[in-house]
């Protein structure tokens, strides 16, 4: 380094998240229903809690709808449906599921228009 020089050193600390969750699950024979809830803090004072029901009939069909609150994006919510069955169609006989879920489209934003990623 030559005499006269400036050093510029930048330190960027890491963002500090907190988060949690819980479930609770109840089963009815048939039916089986589960409520789960998370959330989420960071030093920025920005939170967000997510919460969900999932309803299976008969261990094959399950319904589910869900839904996120935050303090700067847009409430959100989802809906979905699932299927378990077994076949043999393709081989021997194996477990599939196949499942659907509905989110709007768009990008969620901040109240000052800038994208939540």
């Amino acid at each position: 380094m030559a005499c006269g020089e400036n050093v510029i050193i930048s330190w960027m600390s890491l963002k500090t998240t907190v988060r949690g969750g819980t479930s609770w699950s109840r089963k009815w024979y048939p039916s089986a229903m589960t409520l789960a809830m998370d959330a989420s803090f960071n030093v920025e004072q920005d939170w967000r809690v997510s919460g969900g029901i999932e309803w299976l009939q008969a261990g094959r069909l399950g319904l589910r709808a869900g839904g996120t609150l935050s303090r700067y994006a847009s409430p959100g919510f989802s809906l979905g449906a699932g299927w378990k069955f077994r076949s043999t169609l393709i081989g021997p006989e194996a477990a599939y599921s196949l499942d659907y879920a509905y989110l709007p489209f768009g990008l969620q934003t901040r109240e000052d228009g800038d994208v939540i990623k």
